[in-house]
């Protein structure tokens, strides 16, 4: 329908008085084997072309009509009626009244909203990388593959590859979404991504700092260093690019963060010095965006936080042991103390140094 048709058709709707209550919502869902003949497979919306993932055709049940409508599936309940079956196991949800403009709308939102809602980007980074972890540890990677029209088709047996595809299937993602979710959470510890998750950290932030990680891992990679050390490094980097980001909510604010630590520390190898520490990058950026505030006023509040992390970490330290959650919260704490101790030994230094 054209614009102006669309319009027309509007105004002839315009003196109706409209009640803002929702009607359709669901009051209940079941499994139950119905009979495949009394199922309606009329939708405003043309079926799909490819068969649902769902094992089980999705089903309204009208109950002031207790009339039966496919919204996905309809492949499976014509093949049972092909095969001659009276029933089929369905998943039914149960609403008092529908129309055709919902079961379009049901049938479109069925492949396009997850049913238990939507995950952010840096809990799904968060869930990949475990997930990962335990799919390599496996000793057989295709119990979890589901078929569908694949059916194992691509499998090379070469692990990491195999993992890639079994996610494809499994998420309904590209191989390059994959990637990019192996690539966003690769060199980072778990619990550096669990505090991501906690706080939301946004794709815009994984893709804005990932320049800066694949320049790192390469540098530290050509300097010998283990996958442990390079681990550590970009977690405890990408925890206070995040501060940077979480305090100016802007992006552009850290991508010329990111892009003056680069310059540093590949300045620095040209001159055969160790690489910077974070510490020294935030002082840095400090000392140029805040110069006109009070150096007394910067060395109180660091006092400050040094001491705050300080008597937060003995604290957790007499009560450990093996509690995940406290050595996550631990570890978070060291780390932050640690940026606070290098901060203020480079700002002493520097005044002992030049007066």
């Amino acid at each position: 329908m054209n614009p102006v048709a669309l319009k027309n058709e509007g105004e002839k709707f315009k003196h109706i008085s409209v009640s803002m209550k929702p009607m359709f919502v669901d009051v209940g869902f079941s499994y139950e084997h119905l009979q495949v003949n009394k199922i309606i497979l009329d939708n405003p919306l043309p079926c799909y072309g490819k068969a649902s993932a769902s094992p089980y055709p999705l089903i309204v049940r009208e109950l002031s009509s207790d009339l039966l409508y496919c919204i996905d599936g309809d492949q499976q309940v014509e093949k049972a009626l092909q095969d001659g079956k009276e029933t089929a196991l369905c998943h039914i949800s149960s609403v008092h009244e529908i129309d055709g403009i919902e079961l379009g709308i049901r049938r479109m939102s069925v492949r396009m909203v997850p049913q238990a809602g939507k995950a952010s980007y840096s809990e799904i980074l968060r869930n990949v990388h475990i997930v990962v972890r335990m799919l390599m540890a496996s000793d057989n990677l295709f119990r979890y593959h589901h078929g569908g029209d694949r059916r194992s088709k691509g499998y090379v047996q070469n692990r990491a590859d195999d993992i890639v595809l079994l996610l494809e299937e499994r998420l309904g993602k590209s191989k390059t979404t994959i990637l990019a979710y192996l690539n966003h959470s690769r060199y980072i510890t778990p619990a550096v991504l669990q505090c991501l998750a906690e706080v939301q950290a946004p794709k815009a932030f994984f893709e804005a700092v990932e320049k800066y990680k694949s320049e790192a891992v390469k540098l530290m990679k050509a300097d010998g260093k283990t996958e442990e050390d390079v681990t550590l490094h970009v977690s405890h980097v990408q925890s206070e690019f995040y501060e940077v980001y979480e305090k100016n909510k802007d992006l552009r604010a850290l991508l010329d963060f990111v892009k003056a630590r680069i310059d540093l520390e590949l300045k620095k190898r040209r001159h055969n010095e160790s690489l910077p520490t974070t510490a020294e990058i935030i002082t840095l950026e400090n000392d140029r965006k805040s110069s006109q505030e009070e150096p007394e006023a910067r060395e109180g509040f660091l006092h400050q936080e040094i001491r705050s992390c300080g008597e937060t970490l003995i604290s957790l330290s007499k009560e450990v042991h093996d509690d995940h959650e406290l050595l996550r919260s631990a570890e978070t704490i060291l780390v932050k103390l640690n940026a606070a101790l290098s901060t203020f030994k480079s700002k002493f230094m520097w005044e002992a140094v030049n007066g």
